[in-house]
């Protein structure tokens, strides 16, 4: 189809109208002037440390004004400068919303971006009363947590450097650096496009002796609740004011505000369980103990004694927060996920036009809170697929299977979890161990 515009000037001269009479009042409430800058470039693997906090000397570092040129390639360049938040900005704070700053360097990408601050209103609360930090306790308890005869801060892991290292359209890599005393950490915090989640990388060398040494993360809830697993289970079974906090046995945590459910839930694959401190969420990464040694009481810091957790660890972790009750089943399948990765085949060349390696073996269509929970082969015959899965938020549900054109649907009561087999003569319910 053609189509023919008698005045594209007039055209023209509508948008330019929409865009400096409603588009452009519409972003800027108020324009303010960021004139006097304090400015430090460094190279990509030298730290300064503390450069982001408010209270930072800059008064050694170079003075900077706009259209000042700097930068180069492979290079860091640290601005600071002294923003006056407008009144009516101000305003907000208080009313449920938070201030955010956004930040612009421009030009860039060839085009006409100039340099610019923004100042965005976004409505939400704050999930946390501080941050989080990796901290070291003197640690003298029973051989299973049972006894708790001494627990004191002995300090955290400080921060000695840090490092982007990776920048891209699909996510961004910060790395950080931390000892503490003998031993030495380096944290990988990772952002993906479009994801939720923080994700954190671990690696953890300890020289440690009769210490604990956990990651702590003070969650704001006035009232918390912690929901972590049992079997087929999210359950908010914590005491988190108990005089004996440790709980073991949970691939997640998720603290919240008992009020209305927001607040971050916390997966990991430790090989300890966490400590509770009110809304405090302490994760045991290592701890130093003796082996069973059926005692109490300090122990000698020589090679006498064999102390556990010696050396290097891995870990991951994922932070979700949340504004809002989460659903239990994203626990189970953030879980999952964590624990045991999707696995991936590669291809061989070809064309394009056929993939040599493709099939489909099991559908199930389900509600959002019905969590499939294993598939496998059967215990008793090999040709035979076995599929569990459980209801979590205590309404009931449905799901439907297919597996080689053989479908079952199936109906869940609260919490109900039900084990399909699928055998020559379609799928039948067996018990948890496979019985029909």
């Amino acid at each position: 189809m053609n189509m023919k515009v008698k005045d594209p000037h007039f055209i023209l001269e509508k948008i330019r109208k929409y865009l400096d009479e409603d588009i452009k009042p519409s972003r800027y409430r108020s324009v303010v002037e960021l004139g006097n800058w304090k400015y430090k470039e460094t190279s990509m693997d030298e730290p300064v440390d503390g450069a982001y906090a408010p209270d930072y000397d800059d008064s050694a570092w170079a003075d900077f004004k706009l259209w000042d040129t700097w930068g180069g390639y492979d290079r860091v360049a640290w601005f600071r400068t002294v923003v006056r938040i407008p009144d009516e900005i101000r305003a907000f704070q208080g009313k449920g919303c938070r201030i955010a700053l956004r930040f612009l360097v421009g030009p860039r990408d060839g085009g006409e971006s100039t340099a610019e601050t923004l100042l965005y209103i976004k409505e939400g609360r704050e999930l946390l009363t501080g941050s989080g930090s990796f901290a070291v306790y003197h640690d003298d308890r029973g051989s299973w947590g049972e006894h708790v005869w001494e627990e004191s801060v002995c300090g955290a892991f400080q921060v000695t450097g840090s490092k982007v290292v990776e920048v891209n359209r699909m996510r961004a890599i910060v790395r950080f650096f931390l000892e503490y005393d003998k031993s030495e950490m380096m944290v990988d915090y990772i952002l993906e496009k479009g994801s939720d989640r923080l994700k954190m990388r671990l690696k953890l060398r300890s020289a440690e002796k009769q210490r604990m040494i956990t990651y702590n993360l003070p969650v704001a809830a006035e009232n918390p609740s912690v929901f972590t697993e049992t079997a087929f289970l999210a359950e908010d079974k914590i005491d988190c004011f108990d005089s004996n906090m440790e709980h073991y046995q949970h691939r997640f945590a998720d603290i919240t505000e008992r009020a209305d459910g927001s607040g971050i839930a916390v997966l990991n694959n430790c090989i300890y369980g966490f400590l509770q401190a009110g809304a405090q969420y302490r994760l045991i990464l290592l701890r130093s103990s003796s082996f069973a040694r059926g005692g109490r009481g300090g122990l000698a810091q020589n090679l006498e004694g064999r102390f556990m957790n010696q050396g290097c660890y891995d870990y991951e972790l994922v932070l979700i927060p949340h504004e809002g009750r989460m659903n239990k089943e994203r626990l189970f399948a953030e879980a999952d996920f964590l624990h045991m990765p999707v696995a991936y085949l590669g291809d061989s060349s070809h064309t394009g036009k056929e993939w040599l390696r493709r099939g489909r073996l099991l559908t199930i269509d389900r509600d959002d809170h019905v969590h499939v929970s294993a598939v496998k082969t059967s215990e008793y015959d090999r040709s035979e697929l076995v599929v569990r899965l459980f209801e979590t938020e205590g309404t009931g549900g449905n799901a439907a299977v297919s597996a080689n054109g053989v479908q079952a649907s199936v109906a869940f009561g609260p919490y109900e979890i039900k084990t399909l087999r699928l055998t020559a003569d379609g799928w039948k319910a067996c018990s948890m161990i496979e019985h029909f």
